[in-house]
């Protein structure tokens, strides 16, 4: 465990280097050093003493500087420097609640610590107790509800947007200690997932999980569904979220595998199975664990399907309109890239994760393309009828009209045979997805991978 708190201090605890290399322990508040203030929060080991002192005194001292922060007044600290006494305070106070995840249930903080007076000769506070689950753990949450909420408004802050910008990976990681005990622990994949909850010893399942869930939901939403990080944010609700997205986004390729196999009248009634089962799954699901399924794509993609079923039938009859629909997915992905690049993601990992949100979307429309073209373009479209029966068709030979309607369609669309069903498929893919996200941008001023449904608060605005 000492070796465990001592990589803590060492590689979480420092946020750049300190103007000067040894700092006391300020004790009063009605004085502060802007340097020094900002020395001892961009590296709190250039505390006197720290150094030589062991693994306890360590956290002694850190844990003083902690409750000094806790007492000075907020307008004695510098605007650019809040941000980090918030995070530096949650660093120290969560660590007791980081180890007892691990099963490491020892009390590492001091029992008490002397409170600083405020100012030069009055009466010197009571010392100030340091019960893990009763004032530490009221500690450790509002101090993490500060530095979340910093974290939230990162462009307004100067230390924080600086980050963000120069480097994107070190954001990110500071994403990972909010939500997880011990992200970076490179000795096990077990360690590294076990989720952060900053409850009492005693707390239930049920008190812990709901903690874990708020705070995942809080950056998951914020942070990782902007950048695209889908994998990061399934991962900050736990291993059962990461394995339903898997299945969830699993299950959608069994239409396009099925119609691909040829086996389109199997394939349209698994698309609307897996219609009524997805917005099933939805509603039962712990709230707020849809936000990783991307329900924006394919409500989008729906949206943009319409807006074809109400054109002429010249897209379902021409045989080459499926490169329309290819250039469409193209462009769809490359949109994808550009808003996640624009988000602040370097530049290999935009193109990965914007590259997989494509994919996503792009299996969600031709999902439901077959599932529209399957029940409700023959009703709907015009000359409709002339489509019916197409998932009976070869898939890539020219779509012969039903007999009962040849003669009828022949004069009408002046035209012998529809396109191949996998051409008009695939261009009803490619548009539905295009102009889905082309309507989400003019409509929403919002990622395509935030939350269906849900309204939020932003900065200056109201719901």
């Amino acid at each position: 465990m000492t070796d465990r708190i001592a990589r803590y201090w060492d590689t979480v605890l420092p946020t750049g280097t300190s103007p000067l290399p040894r700092l006391p322990l300020p004790a009063v508040t009605d004085r502060v050093d802007p340097v020094v203030l900002a020395g001892l929060l961009a590296d709190p080991r250039c505390l006197d003493g720290f150094d030589a002192a062991s693994g306890r005194r360590r956290t002694d001292l850190l844990a003083a500087l902690a409750v000094w922060l806790e007492h000075l007044p907020k307008h004695l600290v510098p605007e650019p420097l809040r941000s980090r006494a918030a995070r530096l305070r949650f660093v120290v106070w969560s660590l007791p609640f980081r180890l007892r995840t691990l099963g490491e249930d020892t009390d590492v903080l001091p029992e008490r610590v002397d409170a600083p007076a405020t100012r030069p000769g009055e009466q010197q506070p009571p010392p100030q107790v340091l019960q893990v689950d009763q004032a530490v753990l009221v500690l450790a949450r509002t101090a993490r509800e500060e530095w979340l909420s910093h974290l939230r408004a990162w462009q307004d802050d100067p230390w924080l947007s600086a980050v963000h910008h120069i480097d994107p990976v070190r954001f990110e990681r500071e994403l990972r200690w909010v939500t997880h005990a011990w992200p970076e622990d490179t000795a096990a994949a077990e360690v590294r997932g076990r989720r952060l909850a900053l409850v009492a010893r005693r707390a239930g399942d049920t008190e812990r999980r709901d903690d874990q869930d708020r705070i995942a939901a809080e950056v998951t939403e914020n942070h990782w569904l902007p950048r695209a990080a889908l994998e990061d944010g399934a991962r900050a609700f736990g291993t059962g979220a990461r394995r339903g997205a898997a299945a969830f986004g699993s299950l959608a390729l069994a239409p396009l595998l099925l119609y691909a196999a040829q086996a389109g009248q199997l394939a349209r009634w698994v698309a609307l199975a897996q219609l009524v089962a997805g917005m099933v799954a939805v509603i039962v699901a712990r709230p707020r664990r849809d936000a990783v399924l991307l329900l924006r794509l394919p409500a989008a993609s729906a949206a943009g399907a319409l807006v074809l079923l109400s054109f002429t039938p010249r897209w379902w009859l021409d045989p080459d309109a499926w490169r329309v629909g290819l250039g469409l997915l193209v462009v769809s992905m490359l949109y994808l890239i550009i808003e996640t690049r624009l988000h602040g993601v370097a530049v290999w990992a935009a193109v990965r994760r914007g590259s997989v949100v494509g994919l996503i979307g792009a299996g969600y429309a031709m999902t439901l393309s077959i599932l529209i073209l399957g029940f409700a373009a023959p009703s709907v479209a015009e000359d409709g009828q002339c489509l019916l029966g197409w998932w009976l068709h070869p898939a890539y030979t020219a779509h012969t009209y039903p007999p009962a309607h040849a003669s009828a369609c022949a004069d009408a669309l002046n035209a012998g045979a529809a396109a191949a069903p996998a051409g008009f498929v695939l261009l009803l893919t490619g548009w539905s997805l295009a102009v889905g996200l082309a309507a989400q941008v003019l409509w929403d001023d919002r990622p395509v991978t935030a939350p269906l449904g849900r309204v939020k608060r932003t900065r200056g605005g109201t719901p």
